[in-house]
């Protein structure tokens, strides 16, 4: 009986698997023949020349971006993915309802942690001094920050 569930759920999972991938190789084609169609009215942008036209274009295109990511991370499993999604999605906001500078402020400062958390992981975040560490090897500086070299003994001869 063990057994029998076992293989049902990996066919289960199997199953979920190709429909995900379908799914994004729809999202795909519908995403394609809109940048398509985008590209044939970048003419009229152009003509036009107002800032409506432009900011309908870039959003536009920042939705076609985000379709795509959307594809990509059902198809490959990546968690970075997710952050590169979020970017996209606050930089489009940003561009199509910019209101206040309080709300290009809180956009790119999330944007900003974004990237950090991409950049450094999460665990960077909650560990301060990991990321010291991360960003002094980087520059050719192998000294730690005054008040995690005591730490850093003590985490020595723990490990040992």
């Amino acid at each position: 009986m063990h057994r029998f569930t076992v293989k049902l759920s990996k066919w289960i999972e199997s199953l979920i698997r190709i429909f995900e991938i379908i799914l994004s190789l729809f999202l795909i084609v519908g995403v394609v023949s809109a940048c398509v169609m985008m590209v044939l009215s970048l003419r009229g942008v152009f003509l036009r020349g107002t800032v409506s036209s432009l900011q309908q274009f870039l959003d536009d295109a920042l939705l076609y971006i985000i379709g795509l990511e959307v594809a990509l991370m059902l198809i490959k499993r990546d968690p970075h993915l997710v952050t590169d999604i979020l970017i996209f999605a606050i930089a489009r906001k940003m561009i199509v309802t910019m209101q206040s500078g309080i709300d290009f402020f809180l956009g790119s400062l999330a944007i900003l942690l974004l990237y950090v958390v991409k950049c450094y992981g999460i665990s960077c975040i909650l560990l301060p001094r990991r990321l010291w560490a991360n960003l002094s090897q980087r520059e050719g500086n192998i000294e730690n920050p005054p008040s995690s070299s005591s730490e850093s003994s003590t985490t020595k001869s723990t490990n040992s």
